[in-house]
């Protein structure tokens, strides 16, 4: 029985630390890229892009905050943050992107007069 709960409670960690390699190279990847994605033309694609970059950094710091291998968190939060500010940036531009690929006209709300109710 000893056994059982011991191998209960090694084996997350286990498959945890197997996770840090696959998230360690999906950054790594994304990483490498990042500075070709301003010449992205597509505001919805770079959008996509950044938000990738994010997740996947986040998720990185997140995770593997206990593994034993040293990771440069003030630089990956560096990043991230230049990342943020990017994506933040694009938003309007995205919106703008949706609306002309869907056919969608913004709505916009016209006040005629004030409306007062009276028992």
């Amino acid at each position: 029985m000893k056994k059982i709960v011991h191998a209960a409670v090694l084996l997350p960690f286990l498959l945890w630390s197997a996770d840090c390699k696959k998230l360690e190279s999906d950054f790594a990847a994304l990483d490498q890229d990042y500075r070709m994605a301003r010449t992205i033309k597509s505001s919805t694609k770079r959008y996509d892009y950044y938000y990738r970059y994010i997740v996947t950094g986040a998720e990185l710091m997140t995770r593997c905050r206990t593994d034993r291998r040293n990771y440069k968190y003030t630089e990956i939060v560096r990043k991230l943050r230049a990342a943020e500010r990017e994506r933040a940036g694009l938003r309007q531009a995205v919106i703008r992107e949706q609306w002309k690929l869907n056919h969608v006209k913004p709505i916009v709300k016209y006040v005629y007069q004030n409306c007062t109710y009276s028992n």
